[in-house]
């Protein structure tokens, strides 16, 4: 999002990629277009993956090779907390919701 964007943009390597997949600090982002064009980056728009890419990745976490960060598991029932707390940005990380 706009909020994080010079900063994704300057901290790719050269040839390196940003894929954006939403925008929940603002649209509006701007870009020197010389960090473009100098160290031959690419920007890619995307939405999700299909549901064999989503397999995929659960195989690679169930062997051990991608970790996600987890940052607060909470009951169900506090959905609530939960979303209040993603809302505000206090939680780096995901927040995992159990029965």
């Amino acid at each position: 999002g706009e909020s994080t964007w010079e900063t994704s943009i300057k901290s790719l390597r050269w040839g390196g990629k940003l894929v954006i997949c939403g925008a929940t600090t603002g649209y509006n982002a701007s870009t020197d277009l010389r960090y473009l064009w100098n160290k031959q980056l690419n920007l890619l728009g995307c939405h999700m993956g299909s549901k064999f890419e989503l397999i995929e990745a659960l195989n690679f976490i169930e062997k051990g090779n991608i970790k996600p960060v987890v940052g607060k598991t909470l009951h169900l029932e506090q959905a609530g907390i939960a979303q209040k707390l993603m809302e505000s940005r206090e939680i780096i990380g995901k927040i995992v919701l159990m029965r």
